[in-house]
Formats: C-alpha cells, structure tokens, sequence
C-alpha cells in the first residue's frame, strides 16, 4: 500500500479539469516593486506578487507611473518668492484656485538689488559676525551684524604682552612681535565704512595686512575694490527711452539723485527706437495677384515694410475674376481653389448662371503664419516653416534669466539676460574645512563662510626646547611662549629663560 503525493494529486486533477485548475488562488499576478494607475488611483505590487488595496490620490494631485503626484507639474507654490532681470516675483494662485503661476516683477529701487526674492539694499561693508580685522599696526575692529547692512565697531588698541611688550596685529589678532603672515593682496583696497578706505600694505614686521584707514574727501563714498569715489555716476539722459528684454525703458533719476534705467515696461507689440509698436504682418506678397470679394481683380502692393492688398478693379461686363486673379466666365459646375489664411484652401463653385459663388471658409489652416518667428524657451526662437507649422526651439541658452548657483569657494554666478552663465562672484579666500599653518607654531581652519578663521594654537600641546635647559609650549595665538627653565644643566642650576647657571 503506498501514498499520493499531494502535489501529484493536485496534478492529476488538472489534467482531468484544466480549465478549473488554471492556477491556484495564491500565484503571483504581477512583478514585486511595480506599479500602476487604475481608474485614478494607485497600486502597487507587494511582495507575493499581489496587487495592493487601490490609493486614491488626494485633491490637487494624480495618479502619473503609479504614484500619486501633484497635478501642478513644475508650476510654483503660491506664496514662493524668486529674483528675475525685473525685480522680485510672487507666486500667486491661479485665478482656477488650483496650482500656482508667477505674478508681474517688482522693480526695485534705485540702489537696491534683488536677492532671494526681497529687495534689499547694497551695502557698503562685507563681514561676517564677530569677524575681526586689523586697522593698522596696534589696533583692530570688530563686525557687527545687528543692523540692515553690517558694519566694523568697537575699535580696540592692542594691550601689552605678558613681559610688558608691545602686541601688534595681524590678521585682525593682537601678538607679541615678531611673526606674522600675509592676509591680503598688495595694493587691494576695501571700505571700512562707506566713508573710510582701506588698503593692503606691508607692515614694519613685512607681512601684508590692512592700514589705517582713509577718510574719503567730501561728496564722496567708498566702493568696494576701488576705493573713495563719485557717490553715483549717471547711467543715462534723464527721460531717454531704449528697447531692452523685448520691452521699453525711460531713464529715471534716482534717490542718490543720479540717474539709471528704470524698470522694462512690456510692448503689447515690438519695441523700435524706444517706442512700442505694433508688428506690421504682411497680407500678401508684393506683386501677387488675387480675385476679390466682390468680383475684380486685386494686387498686392507693398506699403512700407507692410504688404496690403489694393483696391479692387472690377472685371469687363459679363465677366468674373476667376482662377489667380484673371477675369473671365466661368463653367458651370466647375470648382477652384486658392490659398487663404496660414496656409488653408477655400473653394468656390461655378453656378448655373456661369457665375463663380462666393468663396468658402478656409479650412485646414495651419498653425501660424509661414515666415514668423517667436521667442522660446532659454532665450531660443522658433521659426514657422512653409506649411505653416511651428518648427523647434533653437539657439536656446543654458539657463534661465535671473537663475542663480554656487561656484567655487562659496561664491555665486547668475544667469544674464541671454541665458548664460556669468562669471563666478563673491567668492571666500579658502574652501571650507581647509587648514593652514599661520603665526609661528598655530594653525587656522577655513570657516562655512570660505574665511579663515583666527590662528590658534590646537590642543595646547605642543612644545619645544629653548636655549640650555628650558622648553617652551605654543600659546593660544598661535606664536611661542616664553622660554621657561625645565631640564637640568651638566653644572648648575637651570634658570631664568631656560639658561643654565
């Protein structure tokens, strides 16, 4: 006596009804990790290969690849704020009530700039808090932030050393003299406040640091690189007017009482000579020759820039225009057919009194006018070929205008009205997480914010012997201390600075 294996059983029942036994009820119907939309909602499928409970997408969203995204694709989310080449940007809510769409720019003032969707002023001084910087050989200067703009305060003399000595400054740290390392270029010029200058000079210990500053004359103010100048400088001719970014621009005066171009006002049409205008589309070709509405024969005469159909010259008694613009009789029953719009056919019938119908409507038109072009895209354009079709965008930029990113050490490039990248600005002296060696025994780390930091002396660890039989440990600023008596002399006693007596 034996025992059927349940799976041959179940095998020979299939055989025996296999329309029945298709497959058993826990097989798999779909591919672990797939998904899909059905009927608006979104499923996937689980780990035994079974579809999941539907997900209905909830408002404002749909089901795209299986997953329940938001129905406002790339559109923005109202209340979000961005730069462009006009002024700061909104995200407003669709007049729909459903996804977002950026409102009209906000210029800005006269000597504000756009800067994360807020227009802020441009400030004469650069620093970071409690950031400090030397204002001569024994003196530095502290940055304060708490203001709009930020700003160096609290001008503090070096105190004396531990032995009485003179400190010095370097690199905006107070030390004994005798060491030092460059902390600026030869001959760059900074602003301590919009009416003071600083340049970069050579100490009397030979390093590179900032100088006392300079006041700037009357009616004058700093600028950042170049020193004491001109408050403003006029851009252009109060009230001029010039075509820029496909609108219009008058120059204004502004509240440093120097004049610049305003903001760029839309043209409902095309901008020429500083005036908006309408943009003149030809009708007809010059010379062409069509029948008219009521019978005769037109010409195509050219009016400027501008192509016009003439008046209409009526056709010999008994006769109509018939065919391109020839006056005739016509057969009745036949048909013709001529161009019309952006590239359609209208067609007209013979009568039984030999006279040609009116023409019907133009059908098959395509989608713009043969010859036209529009702008697209990254700054591109596309042309409309002859079947009256719009053509691919071309000659696109790489970026959009006003789009900005990080370069280099923390710095920053724009994209320019063309819709290319601009050169790298406001970049740091150092890459964040850098070190360096600075003073005589100290090393420096570069911040967040691509500067150095103040010199230090690490863990306090390090020493060194000096003289006979002393040893010296680095100070917190980043010099060696004072030699101290530590080891013992052949003969004597070790002493004073480490000197064997």
């Amino acid at each position: 006596m034996f025992h059927l294996r349940p799976t041959l059983v179940w095998f020979g029942l299939c055989v025996l009804a296999l329309a029945a036994c298709a497959r058993l009820d826990d097989d798999p119907v779909c591919r672990p990790g797939d998904r899909r939309c059905d009927d608006g909602t979104a499923q996937f499928c689980d780990d035994r290969g079974r579809w999941s409970v539907p997900e209905i997408c909830p408002n404002g969203t749909a089901c795209v690849n299986g997953t329940c995204r938001s129905a406002c694709g790339d559109a923005c989310r109202p209340g979000e704020k961005r730069c462009s080449p006009e002024g700061p940007q909104v995200c407003e809510r669709a007049a729909d009530g459903a996804c977002g769409q950026w409102g009209a720019p906000t210029p800005c003032a006269i000597g504000e700039g756009c800067l994360e969707g807020t227009c802020r002023s441009r400030c004469a001084v650069d620093c970071q808090a409690d950031q400090t910087r030397c204002v001569g050989p024994d003196a530095f200067v502290t940055c304060d932030v708490s203001q709009a703009c930020p700003r160096w305060v609290d001008w503090t003399g070096c105190p004396p050393d531990v032995e009485g000595g003179v400190q010095v400054c370097t690199g905006g740290v107070c030390h004994s003299a005798g060491s030092c390392a460059d902390q600026c270029r030869e001959g760059e010029i900074v602003c301590l406040t919009e009416v003071q200058s600083q340049v970069c000079a050579r100490t009397a210990e030979g390093c590179l640091d900032w100088a006392a500053p300079l006041d700037c004359p009357a009616a004058q103010r700093c600028h950042a690189g170049t020193g004491c100048g001109a408050v403003c400088e006029d851009e252009c001719t109060l009230d001029a007017a010039r075509c820029e970014g496909g609108g219009r621009q008058v120059c204004v005066r502004g509240q440093d009482g120097c004049t610049a171009w305003g903001a760029i006002t839309a043209c409902g049409g095309a901008c020429m000579d500083g005036e908006c205008a309408e943009v003149c589309q030809s009708e007809c070709q010059a010379g062409a020759v069509r029948c008219g509405p009521g019978g005769g024969v037109q010409t195509c005469e050219a009016a400027g820039d501008c192509a016009r159909w003439g008046a209409e010259v009526a056709c010999p008694q008994d006769q109509q225009c018939a065919g391109q613009g020839v006056c005739g009789v016509c057969d009745a029953g036949a048909t013709e057919s001529q161009g019309c719009g952006n590239c359609g056919t209208q067609t007209r019938t013979c009568g039984d009194d030999r006279q040609w119908t009116a023409w019907g409507e133009c059908a098959a038109q395509g989608e713009c006018t043969a010859g036209s072009e529009e702008a697209c895209g990254r700054c591109g354009v596309r042309r409309c070929d002859a079947a009256c079709h719009w053509g691919g965008c071309e000659a696109e930029g790489v970026c959009n205008p006003g789009e900005q990113r990080p370069c280099g050490n923390c710095g920053h490039e724009s994209c320019n009205g063309q819709c290319q990248w601009g050169g790298c600005e406001g970049q740091g002296v150092c890459s964040p997480g850098q070190t360096g060696e600075c003073n005589q025994c100290g090393h420096r780390s570069c911040t967040g914010q691509c500067t150095w930091d103040g010199c230090n002396n690490g863990d306090g660890t390090l020493f060194r012997r000096c003289n006979d039989c002393g040893w010296q440990f680095c100070c917190p600023n980043g010099d060696w201390c004072n030699c101290a008596p530590h080891y013992s002399c052949n003969s004597g006693s070790c002493g004073g600075a480490g000197v064997c007596q």
